[in-house]
């Protein structure tokens, strides 16, 4: 589904789940575990960038996700998955060139085949809505990009309106998804079971089917599980102008 050196977006509403899918990526790319189904050919370094959430919560998240997954190699997790929290620094903004500097001779070191950034508006100081001032920020991920040959994932929003395709709800200017060339969408569709749609766009081919899952939660583990799921459809006769006229 992502191409290798590709970049792209996880995107949702705030509070969707989008960080919870990022992070069980990170994870099973490091342990070279299949995710949500997608085939993972082998365990690769990953970058961890995080800037949105206390460092405690996101150690807390990798430690459930982590405990969650079965794999054959599960000491492959402290050589492949770098974390860089507030932690490491409570500030990191791309478009500061002496903390790009820092972040640049860091991910030299670990050389990760993908780099996760967590979340993007807090990632710069930019416009978001201007495609200019977006652009500049957008090079330095792929300045990224290109010096450490790795594939990127941003944490992004979706702006207030649930119309369009994802690339035309991503919050911001055009340069934005105008940048990315897979794009992985989470929407709530059944808020009393907590089951979310996962939906997918790719420049490079046409993209899987959406599929469906929920987070599955004890106080020590937590698993993305996919489940069954078929979306309600409003009946012909309730909801076809031609159906009323036939009554």
């Amino acid at each position: 589904m992502i191409e290798r050196g590709a970049n792209g977006f996880f995107s949702a509403v705030p509070k969707g789940g989008k960080s919870w899918a990022a992070i069980d990526l990170a994870i099973s790319l490091a342990l070279g575990c299949d995710w949500m189904g997608f085939r993972v050919p082998e365990a690769v370094k990953v970058a961890l960038i995080s800037r949105e959430d206390n460092p405690s919560l996101t150690a807390w998240r990798i430690q459930r996700i982590f405990a969650g997954k079965s794999c054959a190699a599960p000491a492959l997790i402290e050589a492949n998955l770098q974390i860089n929290s507030r932690r490491q620094s409570t500030e990191l903004m791309l478009d500061n060139r002496e903390q790009m500097a820092h972040l640049m001779a860091e991910l030299s070191v670990l050389r990760p085949r993908f780099a996760i950034f967590d979340v993007f508006n807090v990632l710069h100081e930019a416009d978001e809505n201007d495609n200019q001032e977006m652009r500049a920020v957008l090079r330095q991920l792929s300045a990224i990009q290109a010096e450490i040959g790795c594939g990127i994932g941003v944490v992004h929003h979706y702006n207030k309106s649930d119309q369009g395709s994802m690339t035309q709800r991503l919050r911001g200017s055009s340069a934005i998804a105008g940048w990315a060339e897979w794009l992985i969408g989470i929407s709530m569709v059944d808020e009393e079971t907590k089951t979310r749609r996962m939906e997918f766009e790719l420049k490079a081919a046409e993209p899987p089917s959406p599929l469906y899952y929920r987070i599955e939660s004890t106080p020590e583990v937590l698993r993305l599980e996919k489940v069954p799921y078929a979306p309600q459809q409003r009946s012909t006769r309730e909801g076809s102008a031609a159906a009323k006229l036939m009554q």
